[in-house]
């Protein structure tokens, strides 16, 4: 392995190289706006030097962190320019960065992503342009806000793990398929739902006559007061120091425009609300003793190239499949199954708000045993396709 590889899919807006006594603290980075086209030279550590033991279970393990997490000894960007001038370098890590570094890992560079986590395609990209998805033909949007990390992960073989913040995400029948080997697996009894029809059976006492739809279409609408308000501080200091509005783009305008018609009374009921709904459905399938293992298509999709206008069906407001685990106060795993078809798994344990330790390991323990019983992959790929020929071609 070459001590630098060249980056392609412009995922990586900073390169970072970390001290040689695996004390977690980084020397100076490698900006990616240095070098043409933002091709950057990327510092990959060697794992020669690295030795695993009980108190550095990470050592040798390089990881890409998304540019929403504060690092020690540079600066956050939400690829803003206006952000990254206005906050000055960080003076310690983000905690849940810190463990990671505290466990051995290498931070070997912090990853693009949407302006400020709003969703944005390729085309709406204005001041940092969307990195390049490896998969397909390689023209694929990498859309969501989180795509730096997940063209990474897809391009690089010498990258172990992306962290990301949340997941903006095929067809039943193969969730089905997939719902059938897990019960096989783990010797579960399976059975199929409606949550519309629960809770119009029996409701919370506060929906009163109300479905789930009119009850939790509005509430999740206006969480998005704190996604304005977060940014309060940044308005203030920039306006102070440039006498002037920071520019955003389209779709972080259009969130900011939204989310500042909400009031903080509607915000508090709205958080309320979700409160209820999680306890509602705690109760409905959370009962003591039980431990149910949800599956369910995450989301239809479809080829989209990059080069596409932003027109397509977005989700909408409400419960649905990609919040329906924050909603639960669930864990969630997304098993790739061929290239158009992810599946989402949820896990918790006897009624109780999960843990890491509690929860997290046991969804993946349990998933990869249904993956090995089925003969299915436990690895993915990078580069254009995700599996091998034979596993990528199958889509009974």
């Amino acid at each position: 392995m070459p001590p630098s590889a060249r980056q392609q899919s412009e995922s990586v807006v900073l390169s970072r190289v970390q001290s040689n006594n695996l004390d977690g603290r980084c020397l100076p980075g490698i900006d990616a706006s240095r070098d043409n086209h933002g091709h950057v030279d990327i510092a990959v550590p060697s794992r020669l030097r690295y030795h695993v033991s009980s108190k550095l279970p990470l050592s040798s393990i390089r990881v890409g962190v998304k540019d929403n997490f504060d690092l020690e000894g540079t600066k956050t960007s939400l690829c803003s320019k206006a952000y990254l001038q206005t906050y000055p370098e960080k003076s310690r890590s983000a905690p849940c960065i810190q463990k990671l570094l505290d466990l051995g890992a290498s931070i070997v560079g912090k990853t693009k992503l949407c302006a400020f986590a709003q969703w944005e395609e390729p085309t709406e990209a204005i001041e940092y342009s969307s990195p390049w998805s490896a998969r397909a033909d390689g023209f694929q949007s990498s859309g969501g806000s989180s795509n730096g990390s997940g063209a990474a992960i897809a391009a690089y073989d010498w990258l172990d793990i992306t962290i990301g913040s949340d997941i903006e995400p095929q067809q039943r029948a193969m969730g089905l398929k997939f719902a059938d080997e897990i019960k096989s697996a783990l010797r579960l009894s399976l059975r199929s739902f409606s949550l519309n029809d629960m809770w119009e059976e029996q409701p919370p006492e506060d929906a009163g006559h109300q479905s789930l739809e009119e009850y939790m279409t509005k509430a999740t609408e206006d969480m998005w007061y704190d996604d304005y308000h977060a940014f309060d501080d940044f308005r203030a200091k920039y306006w102070a120091e440039n006498k002037k509005a920071p520019y955003i783009t389209p779709p972080t305008r259009a969130a900011w425009d939204f989310g500042k018609t909400i009031s903080k009374a509607d915000r508090d009921d709205a958080a309320r609300k979700i409160q209820v709904f999680r306890s509602w459905f705690s109760e409905r399938f959370f009962k003591e003793g039980s431990r149910p293992l949800f599956t369910m298509p995450i989301e239809n999709t479809a080829p989209r190239y990059r080069d596409d206008p932003p027109d397509f069906q977005r989700p909408s407001p409400g419960v649905h499949t990609l919040l329906l685990a924050a909603f639960a106060g669930a864990p969630e795993l997304v098993v790739p199954r061929n290239f158009y078809d992810p599946i989402l798994l949820q896990d918790h344990p006897k009624g109780r708000t999960p843990s890491l330790r509690r929860s997290d390991l046991k969804l993946m323990d349990s998933v990869l045993t249904c993956l090995k019983s089925a003969g299915r992959a436990t690895a993915v790929r990078t580069g254009s396709n995700m599996f091998a020929d034979a596993e990528s071609k199958d889509t009974t």
